[in-house]
């Protein structure tokens, strides 16, 4: 690594370590409406009509939550006036000074690839983790707060590797812990000299209605399955989605998420994609439709992890899969292990990760 490369990241690792051990950003929701819960749910579930606890309030209220509740992946700091919102859902919070230097995912491909001292810098989200605690429900306001908790190197194909790793708490109007996310980011360091990023644009012109030939059904029972009901071995029903445009544009519509390397496909091309890419979030939202529709109303997802490794490309049949590893009882839960992971229609693992539910113990 050539010195003003080496130089540029360790001002980014000094950066991350000046910020560790406390809190660094809060950000506070607007009232939650019943709408965005709404349109979060017909998003991540289009072309299929999304689970009614997310949408249908005369049925929510005779369900174990009382009233319509948001998806546990929900992030309620989409479109903020000031734009500050997108710490806590998953994107590691790229401050000022460090966006000048490191750029961010809104940034991407806007500025020259190759910055005055000869190189690039280009960072990636490599993964998201959430513990699941209260529900979000219609009226909640929310705070997050997020720290960073984390940085680390490893030596990958393309040179050293920069990890920086935050975690966000967000808490209701109560007070009460909704949830912990966390976040891991890569930097990548282009050297001098470097081949050109740009590839071989592909084509996409899908025939017919894919999306709604390839969707899974939607076979969502409000009942689940109970403890007793499953084993370990035993496989998840799958969730399906062809994916394109149509899926990317309505996910950036409900989560703010309009990022030039998922809309452009100049844009990605410069960057070293062949064309544009779904969100990692996208395929974290598609996961947890798989748990729920097999969970269904009765179960809580209380972990969940995934690791994006490959990226869902532009025309890309992205199938959810999972099967369960462990069953056990703790502080009286009765509790499964899942391994799951999102795969393309060549069987390419997209995105592998693990999660943790609680399930009745018998069937009602």
């Amino acid at each position: 690594m050539v010195a003003s490369t080496l130089a540029t990241k360790e001002s980014i690792r000094a950066k991350i370590e000046g910020l560790m051990g406390k809190p660094f950003h809060t950000i506070t929701s607007a009232p939650v409406t019943a709408t965005d819960v709404r349109r979060w749910g017909m998003a991540v579930y289009w072309p299929e009509r999304p689970p009614r606890l997310f949408w249908d309030e005369e049925y929510a209220k005779n369900s174990r939550f009382g009233s319509i509740v948001a998806p546990a992946e929900f992030n309620p700091f989409a479109w903020p006036l000031d734009d500050s919102g997108h710490l806590a859902l998953g994107h590691l919070p790229i401050w000022p000074d460090m966006g000048q230097i490191a750029g961010d995912d809104r940034g991407a491909g806007l500025r020259d690839p190759r910055s005055k001292e000869g190189f690039a810098v280009r960072s990636f989200s490599a993964g998201n983790e959430a513990e699941y605690h209260a529900p979000i429900r219609v009226g909640d306001v929310i705070t997050g707060t997020s720290e960073m908790k984390g940085v680390y190197e490893k030596t990958g194909r393309s040179g050293i590797l920069l990890f920086g790793l935050n975690e966000a708490r967000l808490t209701n109007q109560n007070n009460e812990l909704v949830k912990l996310l966390r976040h891991l980011r890569v930097f990548i360091f282009d050297q001098p000299d470097a081949p050109s990023q740009g590839l071989d644009q592909v084509r996409v012109v899908p025939t017919g209605n894919p999306h709604q030939e390839w969707a899974t059904p939607m076979l969502f029972d409000p009942k689940g399955v109970s403890f007793d009901q499953i084993e370990e071995g035993g496989t998840l029903p799958i969730f399906r989605r062809y994916t394109d445009l149509m899926n990317y544009n309505r996910y950036a519509a409900v989560n703010d998420e309009y990022v030039y390397h998922h809309q452009d496909p100049d844009i990605a091309n410069s960057r070293g994609q062949k064309d544009v890419d779904g969100m990692g979030l996208l395929q974290f939202a598609y996961l947890h439709n798989m748990l729920r529709q097999w969970i269904g109303e009765s179960g809580d997802i209380l972990k969940f992890g995934v690791q994006y490794r490959a990226n869902n490309g532009r025309g890309d049949i992205v199938t959810c899969q999972g099967k369960v590893v462990r069953m056990y009882q703790e502080d009286g839960q009765n509790l499964a292990d899942v391994d799951m992971w999102t795969e393309n229609q060549s069987g390419e693992t997209l995105s592998p990760g693990t999660a943790t539910v609680s399930l009745p113990a018998r069937a009602s």
